[in-house]
């Protein structure tokens, strides 16, 4: 049975007539990486905003660790909206004092335990202003993380940053989520970073949620191919299908995308080399998470 730390159920939420969420129907299992898919302006803050009650809701209702006692809840919830808040003429563990202060924490050893995890512990006494963006947002993570959450949400912590920042804010995430057994919501519009991190996916449009997905069963919609290019299709169809049995294959011209093959690579190579084919190109294509996701937020359908 799934326990799930946030269920929502026809969650909307209207400004002028417009629905910037839209009878959102949220499921968050515990110790997933949820990844919150969607376009700028998609409504990836305004749900995130309902869920920790900086907003109210329209319509609709909010569960959080099987409980409707949001106040409660709320309490086991860190959360990154936007531009982390912070105090930029103090340094990381001043910052990170007042926050524990603030949250009523009373061992002072959290501080330097959450700036070592964070990978903070050796800015000394440099101020925050003076932080890279990457630094900036580590830190914001570290903030949300004083007073234990069983739940962190973090809204487009990656965007703007370069390509050594996102992988330490992907590290921390993957590590906070194995190592202290945190249940990540994670918005982002960077598909290629989430797929390398995430265990289920919500995909966001026009403040609808158009799907909703475990990694295993996206799996199932995006399948690994071999892709080939050879001077002969047609010869290359028939004796693959023919001699190894695989019938499932896609033409583009002088591409073949050949599936179910990829652990069989060394007797694909070989009937085409005992066929006279040419190969002018051959490789393991993974799925293709970017397009699937992309025709998701354009109006495309699930197809699962």
């Amino acid at each position: 049975m799934n326990e799930y730390v946030l269920e929502t159920s026809n969650l909307t939420k209207i400004y002028s007539r417009k629905k910037a969420a839209d009878s959102l129907d949220l499921k968050i299992r515990k110790g997933d990486i949820y990844g919150f898919i969607g376009k700028n302006g998609a409504g990836k803050t305004t749900a995130i905003k309902l869920i920790v009650g900086l907003i109210k809701a329209s319509e609709g209702s909010i569960k959080l660790f099987d409980s409707e006692n949001l106040a409660e809840g709320r309490q086991k919830i860190g959360v990154v909206i936007e531009n982390p808040a912070y105090y930029p003429y103090m340094n990381a563990k001043q910052n990170l004092e007042v926050q524990r202060l603030m949250k009523g924490v009373k061992d002072p050893k959290v501080t330097d335990e959450i700036l070592n995890i964070v990978g903070l512990k050796d800015t000394g006494r440099k101020k925050v202003k003076n932080f890279s963006l990457g630094m900036k947002q580590r830190l914001g993570i570290g903030l949300a993380l004083v007073g234990d959450p069983e739940f962190l949400i973090l809204d487009e912590p990656i965007n703007g940053l370069d390509p050594k920042g996102i992988k330490e804010i992907r590290d921390l995430i993957i590590k906070l989520n194995r190592e202290a057994g945190i249940t990540v919501l994670i918005s982002s519009h960077i598909l290629g970073e989430l797929s390398k991190m995430c265990t289920s996916y919500g995909v966001i449009s026009e403040g609808k949620l158009v799907s909703q997905t475990t990694k295993e069963e996206l799996e199932t919609y995006i399948k690994p191919a071999v892709k080939l290019r050879v001077n002969n299709p047609e010869k290359a169809i028939e004796a693959i299908k023919t001699e190894l049995e695989i019938s499932e294959i896609e033409s583009d011209g002088n591409d073949l995308y050949v599936y179910g093959v990829a652990e069989r690579f060394s007797e694909l190579t070989s009937c085409l080399e005992k066929n006279d084919i040419i190969v002018e190109s051959i490789y393991n294509q993974q799925g293709n998470y970017e397009d699937y996701f992309i025709n998701l937020m354009e109006g495309g359908k699930n197809n699962g």
